[in-house]
């Protein structure tokens, strides 16, 4: 099995776990993720990869971290909503210099991958 075989395998087991269609994936996707029925076919199929933003959103959209789709690795606590919601709460709670400096943090973090 090829990589791509074996990524497009976890979305498919990722979609059919939430109870979707390909369908329902795509009108679950941002507007602006264009995707189309063929197009999810291919990518779980491995015959074809997706760019950066639109694998971001399906990762997001299928409730899991990108990792779990390229590696296997499986997060059980919590999901990346669920994970960016609490980031999100806390935020609101910081002093604006401190938010100045979590931007950094966050980027330095970006740029590792």
């Amino acid at each position: 099995m090829t990589y791509l075989e074996e990524v497009g395998n976890r979305l498919k087991k990722q979609r059919n776990k939430l109870g979707w269609t390909q369908a329902d994936l795509i009108n679950k996707l941002p507007a602006d993720i264009e995707l189309t029925d063929k197009q999810v076919s291919r990518l779980e199929k491995g015959k074809s990869g997706t760019g950066l933003e639109t694998f971001k959103e399906l990762s997001l959209t299928l409730e899991k971290t990108p990792d779990y789709f390229l590696l296997g690795h499986d997060r059980k606590s919590k999901t990346i909503k669920e994970l960016i919601c609490e980031i999100e709460e806390n935020l609101y709670l910081c002093e604006l210099n401190d938010l100045e400096s979590f931007l950094i943090i966050a980027k330095a973090f970006a740029q590792k991958k």
